[in-house]
């Protein structure tokens, strides 16, 4: 029957298709895994940082200084993005000054560094639970978020005390730059950051 023989036809070719494709890929030699890439990241990552420290540092720029900066209303009630439960905080005499204030600019900036931070295959967090009283019901009543920087290799640094300059770098190393870029549009040169940087990477020499 026609159908039959096309149908044989049709097998002879698959068949000659897959042993194509082991012959292509080598059935002896070891395939792509996650450990490897893993390895190809953070090597990836200590030449980064090696390129830093070798190449002469660029020149420092100011930024601008002559605009008035806006304030942002006051930030007193916190939504946990764990369990969903919300913690008020008293306004304070300067009220622009709530713990909150300073973590809503601190999530724009993590936000940033980990969107260049996920293209090398890290991640860069807020944890956040001390501002939850659900989560945290013995925090303190000034709360501040922990910095965690996770290397490809899933190796985690915790950095209690930070600064918005800190999440900078971190955001301006993994975008393969020479310079920090401040909040004025300032650059500073991230070979002066680089113990710092280190540190935060947790690959301190």
């Amino acid at each position: 029957m026609p159908w039959v023989l096309g149908l044989i036809v049709l097998l002879g070719g698959l068949l000659l298709a897959v042993q194509a494709v082991r012959a292509q890929g080598g059935e002896g030699e070891p395939g792509i895994t996650v450990e490897r890439v893993t390895r190809a990241s953070n090597a990836e990552i200590e030449r980064m940082l090696g390129r830093i420290e070798a190449r002469p540092a660029p020149e420092q720029k100011m930024g601008a200084m002559c605009y008035d900066m806006c304030m942002p209303p006051p930030v007193t009630e916190y939504v946990c993005p764990v369990c969903g439960e919300k913690t008020l905080y008293p306004v304070p005499e300067n009220q622009w000054s709530t713990p909150l204030n300073r973590l809503e600019g601190l999530r724009r900036l993590q936000a940033e560094a980990q969107v260049e931070a996920g293209k090398r295959g890290a991640s860069v967090e807020l944890d956040e639970q001390a501002f939850c009283r659900k989560c945290r019901p013995m925090a303190v009543d000034e709360p501040a978020s922990v910095l965690v920087v996770r290397l490809p290799d899933g190796r985690e640094t915790r950095t209690v005390v930070f600064t918005e300059d800190d999440l900078r770098v971190l955001r301006d190393f993994f975008a393969g730059r020479d310079v920090k870029v401040g909040s004025q549009d300032d650059e500073t040169p991230l070979k002066r950051s680089l113990p710092r940087l280190r540190s935060l990477l947790g690959m301190a020499e």
